[in-house]
Formats: structure tokens, sequence, C-alpha cells
């Protein structure tokens, strides 16, 4: 589940895992095809970007279409049906448990957001994630118009934390202006990069010499 830094994290935890039970990696991506409950963001499956390796998980009560519904409205369930096929079940909340796991079959479910659990794979891991060739042309295109710049990376957030269910605030523009202004004062040369999920906004709201 989430985005690619989150899906990043799962990847490393699972990966590390592997290596130590030397097993194989398998990946469950079905959270990324079924119809979100109200209130996720919708997201993509991106490590393929990525030379990295893994297998897609295609166990039986994973795969099938009906269970991927099922799980999608009542994920909770995973840890009292996913026992019955032999998995051993954790979520991130299974800290010690999962730096401590020897069953053979692990089902890991939750986002890992710590290197605790992959430090004995870091070096392995970091090798990993290299961007495939077309992806590192693009990299070093963009790379060699920002050599020798005061290059600044603005990061606009909207469409999901717009919505009435959210607990994340917007920032308005005057808040993005006044960081500008500010950092034009330090640097006036400074070249700014937007990046962002709401680009005609930040194209109608931001008029900027260097951006």
């Amino acid at each position: 589940m989430g985005g690619l830094g989150n899906q990043m994290l799962q990847f490393a935890t699972g990966f590390a895992l592997a290596q130590k039970l030397n097993a194989t990696l398998f990946l469950d991506t079905s959270y990324y095809k079924i119809s979100h409950k109200k209130g996720d963001t919708p997201r993509a499956f991106e490590l393929e970007h990525f030379n990295v390796a893994y297998k897609f998980y295609k166990h039986p009560i994973i795969s099938n279409y009906i269970a991927q519904m099922f799980f999608g409205k009542y994920p909770h369930l995973r840890k009292y049906i996913l026992p019955l096929f032999g998995i051993k079940y954790l979520t991130d909340a299974d800290q010690l448990a999962a730096l401590k796991i020897k069953a053979p079959l692990v089902y890991l479910d939750g986002y890992w957001q710590s290197n605790n659990y992959f430090n004995a794979q870091y070096s392995n891991i970091v090798s990993a994630f290299t961007l495939k060739e077309n992806l590192q042309l693009k990299l070093h295109n963009f790379l060699n118009g920002v050599a020798g710049r005061t290059a600044v990376a603005v990061h606009i957030r909207r469409t999901d934390y717009l919505l009435p269910h959210s607990s994340h605030h917007v920032l308005d523009v005057q808040y993005y202006n006044t960081a500008i202004n500010h950092i034009k004062q330090l640097h006036p040369q400074a070249v700014f990069y937007f990046f962002g999920d709401d680009h005609n906004w930040i194209k109608e709201n931001f008029d900027i010499d260097g951006a």
C-alpha cells in the first residue's frame, strides 16, 4: 500500500526477511487492482521502475478477484484467514515479532517505516534500487540541466488533502510565495522546480522568474 516511498520501505523489509529465511520474496499487488474504499488515495505500483528482483504473489486466496474485493473492504480479516493456509500474518505493529520471525511462510502487511527491519541487508537494498536504463537517461539529462544552478525543489500536494475527510491541511499560495521570496533573497539566482499532483493549479498560481 502507499506511494513509491512506502513501497520501497515495504520491499526493503520483505527483501531483508527473505534473505534471512533463505526464502523467495513475493509481492501482493492486489491492493492496486481493487476498488478502494472512500478516503484512500489512489496509488499505482511503481517498483517496476527499479531493477529490483521479486515475484508476484498468486496464492489462490489473494489472486481470486472476489477475495481481493473482500479483503479490500475488510482488510482486518486477513489475520484470521491467512493462517488457515499456513501463512504467518504480521503487521508493522508486530515490530519485535517481525525481526525474530522464523516461520517459512510470512505475510507482511503495513508500511514498515523503520530501517531496523532491513539494516542487515542495507548495502544490498541500496544496490537494488537502481533505476532502469530509460529512466537513468532521463534523470541524467535532468541533472545536466540543473548542474551549476542553485536549484530549489518545491513540493505541492493537494488532491487527496482537499477531500472532506482528510486530516491534512492544504497550504495556500501565500505560504509558498513567502518561502520562495525568502529563498530568492538569500539566493537571487535560484531556479525553482515544482513537483506536485495538481499541475494545473501550480501553473495557474505561480509565475516567477527562474521557475
